[in-house]
């Protein structure tokens, strides 16, 4: 049986072998990667290009290592091809490899390499990483920590060996944004201060804004960045220039004499999108720096655009690279690029367009301050949307001019905003344009656009939809129009829009549903599209069950009276309609179910299951109907049968009336799936293995095989596995071995299956392991599809240690792809394993995890382990965390034969490793010839296993420390000895702690526990624990400054370093002010990228609110029931995902945990009355959230003084007046 690691040592040799090594070379690499020699080989290895390598393979082998989290050989393969070939090696390394390091997946190398790479990487014409700003922003996070990034990413400068100069030039670009970060925000300060000149009168002070010097030592770099920018000039130009003219513009960048004669010429030539990005955006990132950058992208604004709309403004496509390049940065263009109509020469009122239809917010904000004639001007001829955009900008900042713009556009804008929208509506609908026209104008009926619509297909405008329905809403309330609204949503019915009129706010009451449909009738639309209207909004706006229960309700009363006034119409609908429609149809017809029987048993031969479930319900409360149900018995349809079959079983409940029909029919039934229903009625039991053993192993293979089940796994069995034997030593079957995957393949519930714990008993466990984490690893590469989702419960009761680990990196990857549903069922999947890691990792996940249905499966998987134990689920993570074989000396050994080690703990939680002669090594030796070689491999193998534990304890153990400590969690005295002092992992932690002693949850004494085993007080004199009472962790707001002064220095005389932030946590008090209040203003205002604050909140346990309109959503929250309070952050808003834009912090409520909905499409929020006092809040709790608000702002930079406008501030009476 090969070993795994073996096999992924062959993969990675059969790859290296195509970069066409020497025989020595190839030697050389497959000792390091065997692990026979370290990296100090590396540097024997000659440079060469190996850009030329075709790269799937190695793409293919990286992402098994990775799926598998084999981080030790990504490690090595990586190193290996850097030593190679250096920054040449990037196409050989997945994009995921090197940007995933800061998240999911990490494994340790030079920062500076991996900066050298993925630079290289993202400067590709044809790379999968396009040159951005988040690229060059991941680039700088890559090259790690702020205060050496500079350097790193210097170092990989030196790294780029490729034979053009695009990665080095990415890499100046970050380097110089990273050295000279503080001078670039300091600009803002600088444009602030620009005040727009009186009329007629010169800017003063602009050219200065932007004027950074470096430092002697960097003017070489600053020069061959230089250089490599105007060396591409050529490129951006796509050659069309000839190299006179080329010539002479460099000549009058790098004088810093451009001419107008010289823009001139480069307005009639276009340019190729990448190299524009790639050099002009380069020049762009670098123009504070250097005269000739900021020449370069005047030169490259000048040019023609390619792209519609406005051919006639020559800079839009350099502006949409510097867009592009600049986003998340620091100069980024959409809040730094106020004055570049000034600096840069571009002609303003096409800038202030192209910032409008681009939605630039903050832009826009600064272009009113600064050239607001012209922004009026732009605003008035621009497109209904960019126009209300604008004109939200203006009444935000600019109150009594908004009221002012208001009463021009109701005097004389109603008609050409209608004509616009009609545009907009008719669309690429050439044919029928005509009758579209004056049917919205009223001079035509609905049906004559009948003969142009098709109920079989959407719109292909569809998304359109959503936002013309915007407009609509916006023309609306701006007009009070409302025949023309019903006249656009009729029409976007009639035509199947997507999202086909602008409902959203209509559909949250009754009211609007109502009325919509009113609206429907009065324009005479035939019910069979006002059907297929019904299930568009269940489909794509009513996005959480309340709101569909809504919908369906109201809508069948007002279907219902449809069937009273046009039965016939109604009822052909409903029999030609989608299986929704059809359901709908049945859900209006049990209405008057009596009245309306034969047309609901009609419905019985429906294969659609939401019809047949619907069906079901109605039949279960028609008992009457017993004739017509007994003769679907004798239906030739299995499916009537089966319904037939379901029905009386519900009606006979435990009086058995049926049971002689159902025997009866059992004997003639052929049909599987009825014949089991019938079974399970009379209670008829299938064989099973007992402990008396009924029947055999063999007897059970042969019954679990009937009826030729193993087709299902006929996907499996494409490649062979590896061999298993039984204990006894025998090989066994491949039969036996299908039999054990049937027993999890073959019933619809998932879990512990009886059956293939009886096989698996008799089998050699590590090959059995084997055998199923092959089978796991098949079905991820044939796309781990959820129809199969009990090979994860398969896996994670047989796979091993080998399986959680891959489980584990799978439920952190599959969220991103939209697979929450697969990641919540390997989480409960976990929860089945034998091993105490997989439930720590599960608990891990329930405490923090960024996506919030995979917490949750963890959360209910745990709570229902810890009602089966009947303790909390607290005491539950207590007992699972593992002591990873050390004992209370926190020592544990490890035997190779010969020789032994000795493997300690120390209070920083680092593992040490001793020989026998007490001599401490830098890590555990690899087994040697003299060492028992089954012994050797052994314990070698559980010290790795241990170290990746301990890792993971470690981890998951501050998450719940950090918790604890947030939410003044108490242990009882016992409880709290029995895991910081007996367990060797949670003792380390303890020892860096302060604890105190609680009574009535008040902090009556605090201590410290040292490492012999003694507790001391802050003047260092023993104490004594009493022998009952509550034990927490104390936090610094409970403390006095004296005291937190004597805990701080004891700590520092015994070199303590805390392993979470205790005594060092900043703390926040409620304001006298805010504690009569039930809004927390503190943060109003504040002006944050949402990709920042969105990050920030979820990465410490926050959640996105409730989605809403369009995907939008508006606030976040946290709950802690422990403490017995929630939080719910409100701020303007933004969409799932994020767009890189600027939002608008409000304020803050705490209410009740569990009082609020929260989900896709709810509406609910904390209301006045649900909120509670900020002076009600507990301290510790309040200063926590204060903590972790301000640590989410941090990057705050600017305030919108007007936020009030737009946000909900109560005017609460103050409780203690």
């Amino acid at each position: 049986m090969t070993n795994p690691k073996d096999k992924n040592q062959q993969k990675m040799l059969e790859v290296i072998e195509l970069l066409s090594l020497s025989r020595e070379e190839l030697a050389l690499a497959e000792a390091y990667l065997s692990g026979e020699k370290n990296e100090e080989v590396l540097a024997q290895f000659p440079f060469r290009d190996i850009s030329g390598v075709l790269p799937n393979p190695f793409w293919q082998v990286f992402e098994e290592l990775k799926s598998r989290g084999r981080t030790e050989e990504v490690r090595h393969l990586f190193e290996l091809l850097f030593a190679i070939g250096q920054s040449t090696c990037h196409a050989l390394v997945p994009p995921d490899i090197i940007k995933d390091t800061l998240k999911s997946f990490q494994f340790e190398c030079d920062a500076a390499k991996k900066a050298a790479v993925f630079g290289a990487m993202i400067a590709c014409e044809h790379g999968q990483f396009h040159f951005s700003g988040y690229a060059i922003d991941r680039l700088m996070k890559i090259a790690g920590l702020s205060s050496q990034r500079a350097e790193k990413l210097k170092e990989a400068y030196t790294y780029q060996k490729n034979a053009d100069n695009n990665g080095k030039l990415i890499l100046l670009c970050a380097y110089f944004i990273a050295k000279y970060q503080k001078a670039l925000e300091e600009t803002q300060e600088k444009e602030k201060a620009i005040e727009p000149p009186e009329d007629g009168k010169d800017w003063n002070g602009v050219e200065q804004v932007f004027d950074i010097a470096v430092e002697s030592e960097d003017i070489p770099l600053l020069q061959e960045y230089e250089d490599i920018v105007l060396s591409g000039l050529g490129a951006v130009f796509q050659n069309q220039l000839n190299p006179a003219t080329l010539q002479n513009i460099m000549e009058e960048i790098s004088k810093d004499q451009l001419t107008d004669e010289t823009l001139q010429q480069v307005s009639s030539v276009s340019t190729d999108p990448f190299w524009l990005k790639l050099y002009g955006g380069a020049a762009y990132l670098g123009f504070p720096f250097s005269a000739k950058l900021k020449n370069t992208v005047k030169v490259c604004l000048a040019a023609r655009t390619n792209i519609q709309p406005n051919p006639d403004f020559v800079g839009e496509d350099m502006l949409n690279a510097i867009k592009d390049i600049s986003e998340s940065l620091v100069l980024d263009i959409r809040r730094r690029g106020g004055l570049f109509s000034i600096i840069f020469g571009i002609d303003t009122e096409n800038y202030i367009h192209w910032a409008a239809v681009r939605e630039c917010k903050p832009l826009l904000r600064k272009m009113l301050r600064y050239y607001r004639n012209s922004y009026l001007k732009v605003m008035d001829t621009s497109q209904l949307d960019t126009s209300a955009l604008m004109l939200k900008i203006v009444q935000n900042q600019e109150t009594q001019l908004f009221y002012e713009l208001e009463k021009k556009k109701k005097e004389g804008w109603m008609q050409r905003d209608k004509e616009k929208l009609i545009a907009l509506l008719i669309g690429n609908d050439y044919k029928s344009s005509e009758l579209v026209r004056a049917y919205l104008l009223g001079e035509e009926v609905i049906r004559s656009l009948y003969p142009y619509a098709d109920l079989s297909q959407k719109n292909q405008g569809a998304y359109s939809g959503a936002w013309i329905g915007d407009l609509l809403d916006k023309y609306c309330s701006q007009y009070e129009d409302t025949v023309f609204l019903r006249k656009a949503q009729t029409y976007m019915l009639i035509k199947q829009f997507y999202a086909f009129w602008g409902v959203y706010n209509m559909i949250r009451e009754e009211q609007g549903i109502c009325d919509l449909f009113q609206g429907f009738a009065k324009e005479n639309a035939a019910v069979v599209y006002q059907l297929v209207g019904v299930e568009r909004i269940c489909d794509y706006h009513a996005y959480n069950e309340t709101m569909r229960d809504m919908v369906v309700e109201k809508t069948a009363e007002i279907f219902a009276e449809y069937l009273k006034q046009n039965r016939e119409e109604t009822l052909e609908a409903f029999s030609k309609a989608s299986a929704f429609g059809r359901y709908f149809g049945l859900h209006v017809l049990r209405k008057e179910a009596q009245e309306n029987k034969k047309e609901i048993l009609a419905y019985s031969q429906d294969t659609a299951k939401v019809v047949k479930e619907e069906l079901l319900d109605i039949l279960y409360g028609q008992p009457d109907w017993e004739n017509e149900v007994k003769n679907l018995l004798s239906s030739k349809k299995a499916g009537e049968r089966e319904l037939a079959v379901k029905v009386l079983g519900h009606w006979q409940k435990e009086d058995r009336r049926y049971n002689e029909l159902f025997a009866q029919t059992l004997e003639i039934e052929k049909n599987n799936k009825v014949r089991v229903l019938l079974e399970c009625l009379l209670e008829i039991e299938s064989k099973d293995v007992s402990d008396s053993g009924m029947i055999s192993r063999e007897e059970l293979v042969k019954e679990l095989h009937k009826g030729n089940k193993k087709r299902a796994l006929t996907w499996a069995y494409e490649t062979p596995f590896s061999a298993v034997h039984q204990k006894s030593g025998e090989e066994v079957s491949e039969e036996y071995l299908q039999a054990i995957l049937l027993c999890y393949a073959s019933v619809d519930g998932c879990g512990i299956s009886k059956k293939a714990a009886v096989l698996a008993e008799n089998l050699q466990t590590e090959e059995l392991a084997v055998y199923i984490n092959e089978l796991y690893d098949k079905w991820l590469e044939s796309g781990a599809e959820a129809k199969k989702k009990w090979v994860l419960y398969a896996a994670a009761i047989h796979g091993g240690a080998e399986i959680v680990q891959k489980m584990h990196h799978k439920i952190q990857e599959w969220p991103k792809a939209s697979r929450g549903a697969i990641a919540s069922e390997a989480v409960r999947a976990l929860t089945l394993s034998p091993l105490p890691q997989a439930l720590l990792i599960v608990d891990g996940i329930a405490r923090k995890f960024k996506f919030k249905q995979i917490k949750s499966a963890a959360q209910s998987a745990l709570e229902f382990a810890a009602a089966q134990l009947g303790i909390s689920r607290e005491e539950l993570a207590d007992r699972i965390v593992p002591n990873l074989g050390f004992d209370e000396k926190m020592e544990r050994h490890f035997d190779y034969g010969a020789r032994s080690f000795r493997v300690t703990i120390t209070p920083a939680l680092e593992i040490e490793v001793f020989d026998d002669t007490g001599k401490k090594l830098k890590n555990m030796p690899s087994p040697g010839k003299k060492d028992d070689e089954t012994k050797a491999a052994a314990a070698y193998e559980e010290f790795k296993q241990m170290k990746k534990q301990m890792k993971l304890t470690v981890t998951s153990q501050k998450q719940r420390l950090e918790i604890a400590l947030s939410t003044a969690r108490e242990w009882t005295v016992e409880a709290w000895e029995a895991l910081f002092v007996k367990n060797p992992i949670m003792h380390q932690f303890a020892i860096g702690l302060l604890w105190g002693v609680y009574q009535d949850r008040k902090l009556v004494q605090t201590f410290r526990y040292m490492e012999d085993g003694t507790f001391n007080t802050e003047d260092e004199e023993e104490y004594q624990l009493p022998k009952q009472g509550q034990i927490g962790l104390v936090h610094p707001i409970e403390l006095s400054q004296e005291l937190k002064d004597a805990w701080r220095q004891q700590l520092e005389d015994y070199e303590i370093v805390q392993p979470i932030d205790q005594l060092e946590r900043n703390i926040y008090c409620v304001t006298e002010e805010e504690a009569k209040s039930k809004q927390l203003l503190r943060f109003g205002g504040y002006l944050i990228n949402d990709l920042s604050l969105c990050g920030k909140l979820l990465d410490i346990g926050w959640y996105r609110g409730s989605t809403q309109d369009g995907g939008g959503f508006y606030t976040f929250y946290r709950e802690d029931p422990e403490v017995g309070f929630g939080v719910e952050l409100h701020f303007s808003g933004t969409y799932v995902g994020c767009i890189n834009d600027e939002v608008t912090i409000y304020d803050a409520r705490f209410y009740k945990p569990d009082t609020i909905p929260h989900g896709s499409y709810t509406y609910d929020e904390v209301e006045e009355e649900q909120a509670f006092f900020l002076g009600e809040v507990p301290k510790r709790y309040f200063s926590e959230i204060i903590w972790q608000l301000t640590k989410a702002t941090a990057s705050s930079q600017d305030q919108d003084e007007n936020w009030k406008k737009d946000a909900d501030i109560w005017k609460t009476t103050p409780k203690h007046e």
